[in-house]
């Protein structure tokens, strides 16, 4: 029966092909009735067949993330081919966009045209996917229906948002050899289906740290693809900490030609975005569907701020230097804050922010907020004649009166702000807008005092955190309206998202590693209603989505990976802080080309020990080589990079060699492995 089906699918293929190409003319009349005779018999009776059971597994086919709200199987199959077309029944601008891209992607899948149309009729479209924008207003601003039947795709919404969510809904329908931008080449059967879909929740966010470690354009451009496939909204950008400040302020230049690099000491690395840059992104994410949210941290973790401005520090008796570097050198202690007696604080930091709302449209503006180091203010004789001149009770209510007057400035230009939950404490802005972080405790107080919650708990969604403490069954866990809220105060939360701190993690690959699949689990808590959402059915549609991943070169974390062990290092062989350097064969373990993952784990111990490099040797020659400036800890027990195969010389000897190097109070024992992906046969074993 399925030889059957198939063989009716691809004449149906060759039928529309001829018809769309090459039979139109005029001067053909009776060819071209009867190639239409004929193409609609077939099509009939292929849709007998296939109506007999093609469609009935379409539900254990199909391997959506997020998971639709609501899903129906149908019987039979769409193909789709060369020839085929698009029609749009809008003529918005952000709706056109969509369809281009729609035609963009299936023509570089199918090797063929499928050319975009405005329909000026309601008329149905045989071999078409056609996309509408409705007025009726009931799907919501992200919503959209999909109806697949065998004659075509219908796709409506109510805004451009939904038709991008459902355009995402069917290409994860597409086979993942489509991410690669490589034609496949044969006819695409979709099967069958309809789906009314909206979010659970408005706010399905993402943060990336790009303080700590500056990330570029081009991978927070892949990051917001990727975010786009699987419906999340909104780009929290963490762009100002104690490792430096990543944003062009141009009324104070040395915020970046000082801030924005570490000291000559530490190696000078670092970098800004200019402010049309992030124009530029901002755009970019919004035809996305994606709002990039700003965080400019205040007052405290502003290290690299007061290395330009030293002025703005406490006046303390024991002034100290102040210098940008990267988190794992130097003092890893929280540093003095800004002085909040200092009136140029307040002019500087209106000034800033004046220039923040100018580049991001952003409604929301993150402050942070966060582990602000008191007991300078204590000591500090401006902020305690503040406390007094204001009637300040203590240095907690310094940093609400802080707070207060910095939401003063975005309110006057209608924005929201928004900061981590220690905000809460000493007072609220009466508009601020709290990200619980320390936990729930935060989220469900601030909505006990009226205000909205966005719910990013350690360690549900702390993605720099290991997958031993973090793993993705836990994330999906996690139901941001659980016990501790009441349906009441639940119509506070705007939604959840996942942190990504990237003092461990200071590669893409290994941020990519952190985040995946976590992120997709993240993404059905936030879209998918809680009722209909099962551990065991997501991780079958996550295991699904690993050759999609590798299409798009995602490093994602396989925890069916199987590991080899190279080789091991005592704490005491790296005793003092010389670096030192060990060497273990790994010819028996490498594929004959390609990429093999390594990780360094520790074994022992609760000190440090920093990997300053891995190589990959071939007959004592460097092929291949990875830095990792981060240590390995108690809180940090595993790196990991990639190694580069070109090609295996027969006969050739393979190592890996790593530099390592204790610190001071001591070190860990660790161990090098490399890692080998399910089902991997290329691999070649002693």
């Amino acid at each position: 029966m399925r030889d059957i089906t198939d063989l009716m699918g691809h004449y149906r293929v060759v039928a529309r092909s001829i018809w769309n190409s090459g039979f139109r003319a005029a001067e053909a009349p009776t060819l071209q009735t009867n190639l239409h005779r004929t193409y609609f018999i077939f099509l009939a009776l292929s849709l007998l067949i296939t109506a007999s059971g093609a469609g009935a597994d379409a539900n254990t086919a199909l391997a959506i993330i997020p998971k639709p709200a609501k899903m129906e199987a149908k019987p039979g199959v769409f193909v789709l081919a060369p020839g085929s077309e698009i029609y749009l029944r809008s003529n918005d601008r952000n709706a056109r966009w969509v369809a281009d891209n729609l035609s963009k992607l299936l023509t570089n899948a199918l090797g063929g045209p499928l050319p975009v149309h405005v329909a000026k009729s309601d008329r149905p479209r045989r071999a078409a996917i056609v996309l509408s924008l409705t007025a009726a207003g009931t799907l919501g601003p992200e919503g959209y229906e999909l109806t697949v039947t065998p004659y075509n795709i219908r796709i409506e919404a109510d805004k451009a948002a939904g038709l991008i969510y459902a355009v995402q809904t069917l290409r994860q329908m597409l086979p993942p050899e489509i991410e690669s931008h490589a034609a496949v080449k044969k006819p695409l059967e979709i099967p069958c289906l309809h789906i009314q879909d909206q979010p659970r929740y408005s706010w399905r966010g993402l943060m990336l740290d790009c303080s700590r470690t500056f990330l570029p354009t081009a991978y927070l451009r892949s990051t917001i693809d990727r975010m786009a496939l699987y419906k999340l909204n909104m780009l929290h950008l963490h762009l100002t900490d104690d490792q430096g400040w990543r944003l062009e302020i141009k009324k104070y230049p040395e915020l970046t030609t000082v801030g924005a690099h570490y000291a000559a000491g530490y190696g000078g690395g670092g970098g800004f975005y200019t402010q049309q840059e992030m124009r530029d992104l901002i755009a970019y994410a919004g035809e996305r569907n994606i709002t990039i949210v700003p965080e400019i941290e205040m007052p405290g973790h502003s290290t690299e701020v007061l290395a330009a401005y030293p002025e703005l520090a406490c006046d303390l008796p024991e002034p100290r230097k102040f210098e940008v570097h990267p988190f794992w050198e130097g003092p890893v202690v929280l540093t003095q804050p800004l002085c909040a007696g200092n009136n140029k604080l307040y002019g500087m930091y209106q000034d800033i922010l004046e220039e923040v709302m100018d580049v991001f449209p952003s409604p929301f503006i993150h402050v942070g907020g966060d582990e602000v180091p008191k007991n300078a203010w204590k000591k500090c004789s401006r902020c305690q004649a503040r406390i007094k001149s204001e009637g300040l009770k203590d240095e907690e209510e310094l940093q609400s009166y802080f707070m207060r007057r910095m939401e003063k400035t975005m309110e006057a230009k209608g924005r929201r702000l928004i900061g981590w939950d220690e905000i809460l404490e000493g007072g609220l802005a009466p508009g601020a807008t709290v990200m619980s972080w320390r936990g729930t405790k935060g989220g469900v107080a601030a909505a006990q005092m009226g205000h909205d919650v966005v719910m990013t708990p350690n360690p549900y969604t702390y993605f720099d955190y290991t997958y031993s403490t973090t793993p993705t069954e836990k994330v999906y866990s996690y139901d941001p309206a659980a016990t501790e809220f009441t349906p009441e105060l639940a119509q506070h939360i705007l939604g959840v998202q996942a942190n990504m701190w990237t003092h461990i993690a200071v590669t893409e690959e290994a941020i990519d590693y952190q985040l995946y699949p976590r992120l997709l689990a993240l993404a059905e808590v936030a879209w998918t209603p809680q009722p209909q959402r099962d551990w065991s059915d997501f991780s079958s549609r996550a295991n699904a989505q690993y050759s999609r991943l590798q299409a798009l070169n995602i490093k994602y974390c396989d925890v069916a990976a199987s590991g080899k062990k190279l080789g091991a290092w005592r704490a005491s062989d790296l005793a003092g802080e010389t670096p030192r350097q060990f060497t273990w064969e790994a010819t028996p373990f490498l594929p004959s080309s390609g990429e093999v993952q390594v990780q360094v784990r520790r074994d022992d111990g609760e000190k440090r020990t920093y990997i300053r490099s891995l190589e990959l040797l071939e007959n004592g020659q460097e092929i291949s080589q990875v830095a990792f400036p981060g240590p390995l800890n108690k809180s940090n027990d595993m790196n990991i990079g990639w190694l580069q195969v070109s090609q295996r010389q027969a006969g050739g000897r393979y190592t890996v060699r790593a530099t390592l190097q204790g610190s001071k109070d001591g070190a860990v024992s660790g161990s090098v492995w490399i890692m080998e992906p399910r089902g991997s046969q290329d691999t070649v074993h002693p």
